[in-house]
């Protein structure tokens, strides 16, 4: 009875924006050494929101969860990431960088602020895991877009 309710919904949804709802979708693991190289992930195009979730799940880190919503924009010489959302740690997280800069913070993962996603040279985002300890910082991000 449920998916009848929800197909119903979507095509009602469908009709009023002029055609199909669709998202996509991609899920990634990253698995990073302490104090090592971060693992580095690209976004799509200009203007399109993405929907960032990411979580830690290794032993040896503190997990915790964090979200951001994040777009691309500007022209190709000087493109701006911009970005809002939630981390464990801090709470709301807002922000804007140049895409030409590598390290500015946009969210932890972790709740002892080891495992951080920052933004990335050439408009792209990195997961770096600054703890002292040998565990290496494992999890997942989700991309919606």
């Amino acid at each position: 009875m449920l998916n009848i309710r929800v197909s119903i919904g979507v095509v009602a949804l469908s009709g009023i924006f002029g055609g199909p709802l669709h998202a996509t979708e991609s899920t990634v693991s990253f698995n990073v050494p302490p104090g090592g190289p971060c693992k580095v992930f690209a976004l799509p195009a200009n203007s399109k929101p993405v929907h960032v979730m990411g979580t830690t799940i290794s032993p040896f880190v503190d997990r915790a969860e964090g979200e951001i919503i994040v777009q691309r924009s500007g022209s190709a010489e000087h493109q701006i990431l911009s970005w809002v959302g939630l981390d464990y740690t801090d709470g709301v997280e807002h922000g804007f960088a140049s895409a030409q800069e590598t390290g500015p913070h946009i969210i932890y993962l972790d709740f002892v602020r080891k495992v951080d996603l920052q933004v990335s040279y050439g408009a792209r985002i990195q997961v770096c895991n600054a703890a002292d300890n040998d565990g290496n910082a494992a999890g997942y991000l989700t991309f919606v877009y």
